[in-house]
């Protein structure tokens, strides 16, 4: 039977020695607001001064952003350390949202100081019962280590047939293409629902024919609904063998497409994090991690394009 108390107690205990302050964007996260370019100088400038806050006092400042999903365009950006001492935490935990906010009233324009820590007077009336269910999580999970490393099981572990590829081996009419990829990534079983979650399906780049359906043919069917591409045009899909990753002819005109994908570098490991048990939210630990990883993707992304561009420039100089 689930113990209430045993949690109060749990959380008072961790909470003691735990800082935690929020700062909120209201308007959507902040890379879509300011831009990547501005973001990246913006974050810049926060990891440099948490990167001198640590050598200064010896704290270990994790920094991690949450989407608030039940409210439209709110995210939650969390800066948590621990001290066991409660007069040296609180001071720590006034130095640095001061110089926090020195750095985003840079980019940022609001009225009153905005950032809230939980040592302050009034934290408790600031959030909403499901934020603070969010908030019990980042302290009971704080100190939780959790190893990212992506294990696939050796035996396959769902029934769903695996994607046939041979089915594009010649061109196909994009009304084909279509309904080819609708009629295999429809949930209509419990089969599909656990091919679709399972270690080593859809997510899982362990079989040949599930990345190329998560990378490849499902953004490009994406891209043939938003360009509203005639169902009787013929698609050719290049699976490694062409210079290119699809071409589409619709009479005598022929489109040539290159999908690239930007991804963080370890996007991959999640799958582990999010099969943890015990809190509903990932833990603390590993949503700092993943801010960096989303904090890499702008430059991930650049490198994939000039890759893709120097691929398409080969292959006109090839054609010449």
């Amino acid at each position: 039977m689930f113990d209430v108390m045993e949690l109060i107690n749990e959380v008072k205990q961790k909470e003691g020695k735990q800082s935690h302050s929020f700062f909120p964007f209201l308007q959507g996260s902040p890379y879509c607001i300011l831009g990547w370019e501005k973001y990246r100088l913006f974050n810049g400038e926060i990891n440099k001064f948490l990167s001198e806050f640590n050598k200064e006092f010896d704290v270990k400042v994790y920094v991690y952003e949450y989407e608030v999903i039940h409210v439209e365009d709110f995210f939650l950006w969390g800066f948590s350390f621990i001290q066991e001492n409660p007069d040296r935490r609180d001071k720590l935990s006034d130095i640095l949202i001061d110089k926090l906010i020195v750095i985003f009233r840079k980019y940022f324009y609001f009225k009153d100081e905005c950032f809230f820590n939980n040592h302050r007077e009034g934290f408790n009336n600031i959030l909403d019962p499901d934020l603070m269910k969010v908030y019990i999580d980042l302290v009971v999970s704080f100190e939780r280590e959790v190893n990212l490393t992506y294990n696939p099981p050796k035996t396959k572990t769902y029934n769903k047939s695996d994607f046939d590829m041979s089915a594009f081996d010649e061109p196909v009419k994009v009304i084909e293409f279509v309904n080819i990829i609708n009629d295999y990534m429809v949930l209509n079983s419990t089969e599909d629902l656990i091919y679709r979650f399972a270690p080593d399906g859809y997510f899982s780049n362990k079989f040949r024919s599930n990345k190329y359906l998560r990378e490849e043919f499902v953004p490009l069917l994406e891209f043939i609904r938003a360009r509203k591409i005639s169902g009787e045009a013929y698609i050719k899909l290049g699976v490694q063998e062409e210079n290119y990753d699809a071409k589409i002819i619709d009479k005598q005109k022929e489109l040539i497409i290159e999908i690239t994908l930007g991804a963080p570098k370890h996007d991959y490991l999640y799958q582990t994090a999010t099969q943890s048990d015990g809190v509903s939210v990932l833990p603390l630990k590993v949503l700092a991690h993943l801010k960096k990883e989303i904090d890499s993707l702008a430059d991930r992304i650049i490198l994939s394009i000039k890759k893709s561009i120097t691929k398409i420039t080969m292959m006109n100089v090839c054609c010449w």
